[in-house]
């Protein structure tokens, strides 16, 4: 057994292993996890043709011959479904739904008769391609990559409002926020451009000259998937679209020009004087009730007359105080991260990023300048 068939049946074996066990976890957000886990599930299932390229599997399983095949098209989908489930306080099912399942079912359709011969017929078939199979491999190899592409935008879109929900709710949002998914955005760009890349060759009669290799690429390419978007999607905290109350359209609230002045001045002098930055999960709800502004307003006053997210208000005090603090000699024998959780920041990485954002320096060059 060659180490490409290690990865893939490694691959094959965990990503069953991890589907099973967020179908089976119950925690506040197990409608995600029940989605995530049928996803990694049939993308381990998927797989199981490169496992048995090579092997007498299939004369063992002849029944398991092309039904992989129109899977493919139910991850793209599902992964957008798992994005919005993810970020939702609710998901209710429409009928609208099942136009994504039109390409797998019409793909299911068109093989029927072939999934229904015996185990001869079947392998007759595919060495003689005497049922034009073959031929509609061409429709799927392009087929697919633009599936793919369309759908990576919808998520991609669908995660960057998430993540902007949050700057607009809370102080901190590295434990929460959907980068991971946007890392697992790129491995699916990159798994499309390869099928992509194999198509237009293939299509335009250079098999010979695929560098790229599908069978060699893609399924690496989907073993990382399973273990990245798995165990990433495992560890996950609880904490989504539950703890963010998305907001109006402003024109909808009657905010006076004078009301405004007014609620500025009380935010300004009461982040000042009592310095609510200084807590490391503040939200705008709790500088809502603790600042007597009205939620909506708050959240007006800030993006509006201030120009700048609650994250990004809310962590420019921090690092003033930082600054402060990390001149002040009555503070050196504090660590930098130290500094950091004293005025707000949870971690060192997040303390830096925000330093670096406000100040052009790491806190270690500010200090020792």
């Amino acid at each position: 057994m060659d180490i490409l068939t290690v990865i893939i049946l490694l691959g094959i074996v965990h990503g069953f292993f991890l589907g099973f066990i967020l179908l089976s976890i119950r925690r506040e957000n197990q409608d995600a996890n029940r989605v995530l886990g049928i996803l990694i599930i049939l993308f381990s299932y998927v797989l199981h043709p490169f496992f048995f390229r090579g092997t007498d599997l299939y004369e063992k399983l002849p029944h398991l011959i092309m039904t992989a095949h129109p899977i493919v098209f139910l991850l793209s989908p599902l992964f957008l479904f798992y994005v919005k489930t993810l970020t939702s306080n609710t998901i209710k099912f429409k009928k609208i739904y099942f136009s994504h399942l039109i390409p797998f079912i019409l793909y299911v359709m068109y093989l029927v008769p072939f999934f229904l011969k015996n185990a001869d017929e079947k392998f007759r078939i595919l060495q003689d391609d005497v049922s034009g199979i073959g031929k509609i491999e061409y429709l799927i190899m392009i087929a697919v990559p633009i599936q793919v592409f369309g759908y990576l935008i919808l998520a991609y879109r669908t995660a960057k409002k998430y993540n902007r929900y949050l700057k607009d709710s809370f102080s901190s949002i590295e434990k929460i926020n959907l980068d991971w998914i946007q890392t697992n955005i790129t491995w699916f760009f990159v798994l499309g451009a390869v099928m992509s890349i194999n198509a237009l060759l293939f299509i335009n009669g250079f098999e010979n000259f695929v560098i790229l290799n599908s069978g060699i690429v893609a399924p690496i390419i989907v073993v990382l998937i399973i273990y990245s978007i798995g165990y990433q999607g495992l560890l996950q905290p609880e904490i989504f679209m539950t703890s963010v109350e998305k907001p109006r359209k402003y024109k909808k609230t009657n905010l006076e020009s004078d009301k405004a002045k007014k609620y500025l001045e009380n935010l300004i002098s009461y982040m000042e004087s009592e310095k609510p930055y200084i807590k490391n999960n503040l939200t705008l709800k709790n500088l809502s009730e603790m600042s007597a502004i009205p939620y909506y307003h708050l959240s007006r006053i800030i993006n509006e007359n201030l120009e700048q997210n609650f994250f990004d208000f809310v962590n420019r005090y921090r690092i003033e105080e930082a600054k402060e603090k990390l001149l002040n000699p009555e503070f050196n024998h504090y660590s930098i991260l130290g500094i950091a959780q004293d005025v707000g920041f949870n971690s060192k990485s997040a303390f830096n990023v925000a330093f670096k954002k406000y100040t052009d320096k790491t806190p270690s060059q500010f200090r020792s300048e």
